[in-house]
């Protein structure tokens, strides 16, 4: 009996030991999961979580074409215009201009280009496609007019001298006045300057005063319309501080054309042909010198009388200046413009 007693004994405290090595590892299972647990935490509470997708940028917006504007809208054919293409975008680095007209040439790349109008009149139009490296893109387009431009015709030119033809005593004042012409009906404008003197004033009116300086001066107007088209005229003014000869006129006559007749202050002659001009003084039996001179053609001057023959086009100005015994002078002048079909109908 005692032996199967200690038997059972020994077996009871066997098994009570595997069971406390079973709590103990029960336990320190728990502890290591505890643990873990509380490491994964800090470490999700260290370190958060990343988004493993890639961020997505925002779209680019396409160009803008703010403005298509050109230079001058005067154009001629032949003419070169500035064009000038104003966009708005975020990257203007990425930016192609692409250029386009129905006629003419375009000259140049980028925003500014230079467009030559071709030699046919009318309405003509240029486009521009602008894009970017993302695909955006915008468009604008102009039109232009090209027509072919008459330059203005000066009718006459008029120094207001009184009593004293073609001259006048230092410092007087003189009005000048221009009468001109545009075939288009353009706007004119009108510049004046002196080969002496003062010019005052502007437009097609002006008030000239006299210097003290005595001799022949030239006093000269430009008049310009909206497409540069331009004519020159100018008319001489002797100043003298005695008095002068009394110049009563000047004659014109065609030598070897019948195309000539009056035309404004003057006269025109078929270009290359010759006419003869003849200066009549007051007083006839004075002695005087004869002076001839012009600033186009070909003039040849004897005494009173002097023969001019017209250049191929253009005006011409013809001027005597008749001086006395006591040098005392006074001038006259005609203008002799080229015939053509075009200004005589």
């Amino acid at each position: 009996m005692s032996d199967t007693t200690e038997a059972a004994g020994a077996s009871r405290a066997r098994s009570r030991r595997i069971l406390r090595i079973a709590a103990i590892s029960v336990a320190v299972v728990a502890i290591v999961a505890i643990a873990l647990v509380a490491a994964s935490g800090a470490g999700l509470l260290a370190f958060p979580a990343r988004n493993t997708e890639e961020a997505v940028e925002a779209p680019v917006s396409p160009p803008q074409v703010v403005e298509l504007v050109a230079s001058t809208d005067r154009i001629v054919p032949g003419m070169i215009v500035q064009l000038a293409c104003t966009v708005n975008h975020s990257e203007m680095h990425t930016l192609v201009y692409q250029w386009t007209a129905t006629d003419g040439l375009i000259v140049g790349t980028g925003s500014d280009i230079g467009w030559t109008a071709p030699d046919a009149e009318g309405l003509h139009r240029i486009y521009v496609r602008v894009t970017d490296s993302y695909g955006g893109a915008d468009d604008r387009s102009l039109s232009l007019s090209v027509r072919k431009n008459t330059p203005p015709v000066i009718h006459t030119l008029y120094a207001e001298i009184d009593d004293s033809p073609g001259w006048v005593i230092p410092g007087s004042v003189v009005e000048v006045s221009c009468e001109a012409v545009d075939q288009e009906g353009d706007d004119l404008v009108y510049a004046w300057t002196a080969t002496a003197g003062a010019v005052t004033g502007q437009g097609s009116s002006v008030t000239w005063i006299a210097p003290d300086q005595t001799g022949l001066h030239w006093i000269a107007v430009d008049v310009t319309d909206e497409y540069g088209g331009s004519a020159r005229r100018a008319i001489p003014v002797s100043v003298s501080r005695g008095e002068p000869p009394e110049i009563i006129g000047l004659e014109v006559k065609a030598l070897d054309t019948h195309q000539f007749e009056p035309y404004g202050d003057g006269f025109l002659i078929l270009g290359e042909k010759s006419c003869s001009i003849e200066v009549f003084v007051e007083d006839g039996e004075s002695r005087y010198t004869y002076e001839w001179s012009t600033d186009r053609g070909t003039l040849t001057g004897d005494g009173p009388r002097a023969v001019f023959q017209a250049p191929p086009t253009g005006t011409s100005i013809i001027v005597v200046r008749v001086i006395n015994e006591m040098g005392s002078e006074a001038i006259d002048s005609v203008s002799i413009g080229t015939w053509s079909f075009s200004c005589c109908g």
